[in-house]
């Protein structure tokens, strides 16, 4: 319920930062924290015992507007790797909980300006998917002890300015669901594609119709079930949802017009407190204040009326859910250059709480040099 003061972490240099990634080991009681600062520098270091530590400088990507790094960890070892994009090609790192490994190459693609990564949750397997600065993203499969030979077919997006893909794994394990932007031109209906991994092969490529192509996704899984949810940003500057039930897609819904499409202004999650079991909140924001919608059935076209979470618009949204069930929020109020904090119980949203007043990134595109990452280990 409450936020300690702030701390320090190991100096990463001068430089601001303009991405940050944090992720928890699910074996033990640890964080990796990775920076990307203006000068295109990828750090990375562990926090455990209580402090920071292990500082490994990673690489250089080609270019600092966009978020050319991701963090996964392998959910049986609990080792964790580090995935980021040079000049010429992709790189992984291993931190094994006492030392880092790497980087080593990984040719996947060349020229790659955004990375995302995605854990199995029953096995050391993990999905990276990139896109490059051709528009075109591709996908491959690491199986806890190499990068496999089977890489998803290169295909064009809608774009390079936007992380405009996603990637998430059924709670299962059975298969994973890889979405991005069409590549086709705007004002088109079939505004995105998805392909999926069965632990075997990769399937075709197929599309979903939502109001204009995707310029910017979210997916998460349902912790209770092979449920997915998809939250994005559209060509219109119309935030939506797609919902896979595990199996198929079921018709896309809008819920609002978006803030901006530069600046991730939405992220879904899954409910996972007893009386709110399956049911997903969608906290975003408008041109005038950050809001969120809820709905028992996230499958389906009713949601809830608009409640407002804060008066003031907000550039970027993002949000974890807690080992308890809290879905935990932090707002970029761009107009008063400022990180604020609400948490939702199940019920309500807290009161607005500010963490951080000296931004380092304060023009748009505001980047995301800021991010949280739930406990998940537990004592045994």
């Amino acid at each position: 319920t409450n936020w300690s003061s702030p701390s320090n972490a190991v100096s990463v240099g001068t430089p601001n930062i303009n991405w940050v990634v944090v992720k928890a080991c699910p074996r033990r009681d640890e964080y990796i924290a990775v920076t990307l600062d203006t000068t295109r520098a990828v750090k990375a270091q562990v926090f455990t015992n209580g402090s920071w530590g292990n500082l490994k400088t990673i690489t250089n990507v080609p270019n600092a507007r966009f978020r050319g790094v991701d963090i996964a960890y392998e959910t049986l070892s609990g080792d964790a790797m580090v995935v980021a994009a040079n000049p010429t090609t992709v790189t992984w790192s291993i931190w094994n909980g006492a030392a880092w490994t790497g980087p080593s190459n990984l040719s996947i693609s060349t020229n790659v300006l955004w990375v995302k990564l995605a854990s199995d949750p029953v096995s050391d397997e993990i999905i990276v998917m990139v896109q490059n600065a051709r528009s075109n993203y591709t996908a491959q499969v690491w199986n806890g002890d190499a990068w496999g030979s089977n890489k998803l077919p290169a295909a064009l997006s809608s774009g390079t300015n936007y992380e405009c893909m996603a990637v998430e794994y059924e709670t299962s394990g059975s298969q994973a669901i890889i979405v991005s932007g069409n590549g086709a031109t705007a004002n088109t209906t079939a505004g995105s594609k998805w392909s999926s991994w069965n632990g075997l092969v990769w399937s075709s490529e197929r599309t979903n119709t939502i109001g204009d192509h995707l310029e910017q996704g979210f997916l998460v899984n349902d912790p209770n079930s092979d449920k997915l949810l998809l939250t994005y940003i559209d060509h219109d500057v119309n935030i939506g949802k797609l919902f896979w039930n595990g199996s198929n897609w079921t018709t896309s819904y809008t819920l609002s017009a978006g803030y901006a499409i530069a600046d991730r202004c939405f992220q879904g999650q899954f409910e996972t407190i007893s009386t709110n079991a399956g049911h997903a909140i969608i906290p975003y924001s408008n041109n005038n204040r950050a809001r969120f919608q809820h709905a028992t059935d996230p499958s389906g076209a009713t949601w809830s009326t608009a409640v407002n979470v804060d008066t003031v618009a907000k550039a970027t949204v993002q949000t974890r859910r807690t080992g308890d069930g809290k879905i935990l929020a932090v707002f970029f109020d761009n107009g008063n250059s400022r990180y604020d904090f609400s948490w939702h119980n199940g019920i309500a949203w807290s009161a607005m709480l500010t963490l951080e007043n000296e931004p380092s990134v304060l023009a748009t595109p505001f980047k995301e040099p800021f991010m949280m990452a739930p406990q998940l280990w537990v004592l045994p």
